[in-house]
């Protein structure tokens, strides 16, 4: 951690939902999901270099999105 502590953070929690759906044939996929849902804050890496500095690499906000997907070979 150095002097400065600047590699501690505080505990988060991440929270990640999906959710799928298939047709009856199978041949279409639609779906949708949400990364960190509540939008934890956290780092991914921190670092303490002499003499240079910080450097921090911080983690994605809440994202979401939907999928599709179609099987050709049905």
């Amino acid at each position: 951690g150095g002097t400065l502590n600047f590699s501690k953070q505080e505990a988060y929690e991440i929270a990640n939902f999906s959710v799928m759906f298939t047709s009856p044939d199978k041949r279409f996929e639609i779906g949708a999901y949400v990364d960190n849902a509540f939008g934890a804050k956290y780092a991914l890496t921190r670092v303490t270099s002499q003499p240079w500095g910080l450097a921090e690499s911080v983690a994605a906000p809440a994202t979401y999105g939907v999928r599709l997907a179609i099987n050709l070979g049905q």
